[in-house]
């Protein structure tokens, strides 16, 4: 099993399927540099005569009756006399305004945002979210798995005294590795094109606090995501050891990583819900492993629990399958 695995590591590294990821990144880092000052600015219809001012804007109210006194941020001047409005934001700089009887100023952070680049927890780990690692992780899989018989791994690993079980196995650990390996390039290169992009606009940097108490939520949810992509490279690897054909294997990777078996599975859902009302008020989502990831750890659909149990299953399933699979096939 140690010289199986470390022959496939030594392989990886020597292959050119992993440098796609980076190139990917350094396109989009060279994209995003240059669009990055690139603002859609809309005056506000809604709010007539509402100059921009330090920290918001303000505007005259001509009916104070449908004025909203609970709008987040509003300020409202029902006396006769002028108002002075000053609080200190987040970065420190103090906002002092003065509004006149009548008036109201409405605070806004397109200033702060004005002042600095963002990045968080969040930002660092959002493509675990959306599918990029995981697609570029089943391409490495299956590009890597298929080269071996080009290369005549297959058939000198199965002559050796070994136990093929392991083969798959040592697949599983070489998707984690490029798990962990996407994963670290892509902070990297988040934190290159801030970094850059503070250069370029002379804006601060500046670092994005989770909610109090949400770190221990987010960590958890990070674990998910590691659970979904583990449960993926498993299933990835049993689909390759039963067709063992690289084009098959690209269409169950691309499938597999934007969701579209789950998509069809609401799809049919919907079908039986609105034609036949077979299926009333069976909630689909919750047993979707892509679309819990995707709804993201602060939504009222993400279902941690379940998502943690489908993904474990899967893993479990789709390791021993291919096992059984790699132990019992003819090697050529």
């Amino acid at each position: 099993m140690i010289r199986i695995l470390k022959t496939d590591l030594f392989r990886l590294f020597r292959s050119k399927v992993i440098l796609a990821f980076p190139i990917v990144l350094t396109i989009s880092l060279i994209f995003s540099m240059l669009f990055a000052n690139v603002v859609d600015e809309q005056e506000n219809q809604d709010i007539p005569n509402s100059p921009k001012v330090p920290g918001g804007i303000v505007c005259t109210i001509a009916d104070p009756d449908k004025l909203d006194r609970n709008y987040p941020g509003l300020h409202y001047n029902d006396t006769d006399k002028p108002m002075q409005i000053i609080y200190t934001e987040e970065d420190g700089v103090e906002v002092n305004i003065t509004i006149q009887p009548g008036e109201a100023f409405i605070s806004t952070d397109e200033d702060f945002k004005s002042r600095h680049v963002f990045v968080g927890l969040t930002d660092l780990f959002d493509c675990l979210y959306d599918g990029f690692i995981l697609l570029f992780m089943g391409l490495t899989i299956i590009i890597f798995s298929t080269c071996e018989t080009r290369s005549g791994f297959v058939k000198n690993a199965a002559g050796c005294a070994i136990d093929r079980r392991y083969m798959p196995l040592s697949k599983m650990i070489v998707g984690i590795v490029a798990i962990v390996m996407y994963t670290i390039e892509f902070i990297i290169y988040r934190f290159l094109g801030t970094f850059i992009e503070c250069m370029c606009t002379g804006r601060s940097f500046y670092w994005t606090k989770l909610p109090e108490g949400d770190n221990g939520k987010f960590w958890q949810f990070i674990i998910v995501c590691v659970l979904v992509h583990l449960a993926i490279d498993a299933l990835l690897v049993m689909m390759h050891e039963l067709a063992g054909n690289r084009a098959l294997g690209i269409v169950f990777a691309v499938i597999f990583s934007f969701g579209i078996f789950e998509k069809l599975a609401q799809g049919v859902v919907y079908l039986l819900n609105h034609f036949f009302h077979i299926l009333e008020g069976f909630d689909i989502n919750k047993y979707l492993l892509i679309m819990n990831i995707g709804n993201g750890y602060n939504d009222a659909a993400y279902h941690q629990n379940i998502a943690i149990i489908l993904a474990l299953v899967y893993l479990v399933v789709g390791t021993v399958l291919a096992m059984m699979i790699t132990k019992k096939r003819d090697v050529r």
